[in-house]
């Protein structure tokens, strides 16, 4: 594993230095569109504790998408960043059986999200930052460990969604037999909202 490691970490260097030196400036030609905003630009708040740091994201947002089960329901993906190259976390919500996600309190692991295990997998993710080109380190929620969102508010006129969540995450891909665990705790949310069609 460690060769597979040390490896990965070569190439990675070499096509980074390759990359910088391939590059050349060249003027930009022609002419370009432009972009039309969102209607909530506000980027809102997000914030935790992880085992009893604060954890504050620069960034953070919602997307709903409506499934194409019968009868129809809601998937619901928070996202939240704090602005260093992976530390991010993300939240999955299945709704099936009902059309919309309604001010609730949704379990956070594979066991309550419904039949869609596919969905399901990605309950809630914590990817910890980079260091030293080392590997990305991923929490995640599973059938033993989980916890719970409430979405306390959904503006769906201003697109803004507000709601607290706390949960315990197992290490993913841990070849040791006693799991290692993170806790989030004092979780909240006041986010831009963006509904699919």
């Amino acid at each position: 594993m460690k060769k597979i490691n040390l490896l990965l970490k070569s190439l990675f260097i070499v096509t980074l230095c390759l990359g910088f030196s391939s590059c050349e400036t060249e003027p930009l030609e022609g002419e370009f569109g432009k972009l039309n905003p969102p209607n909530n630009t506000n980027s809102g708040s997000f914030s935790a504790e992880i085992d009893g740091v604060p954890y504050t994201a620069t960034f953070a947002k919602a997307w709903s998408i409506p499934t194409l089960t019968t009868p129809p329901g809601e998937v619901v993906q928070i996202n939240a960043n704090d602005g260093r190259i992976s530390n991010s976390m993300t939240f999955m919500i299945v709704v099936e059986d009902v059309n919309m996600v309604q001010l609730s309190s949704y379990p956070l692991s594979i066991t309550g999200l419904g039949n869609n295990d596919f969905w399901a997998t990605g309950a809630v993710t914590f990817t910890e930052d980079m260091q030293s080109f080392e590997t990305p380190v991923t929490w995640a929620t599973n059938e033993t460990y989980g916890g719970t969102l409430t979405i306390t508010e959904i503006d769906r006129t201003n697109e803004i969604i507000k709601g607290t969540f706390e949960f315990n995450a197992e290490l993913e891909f841990e070849d040791d037999d006693s799991p290692k665990l993170i806790s989030v705790t004092k979780g909240k949310f006041n986010i831009p909202y963006e509904q699919g069609q």
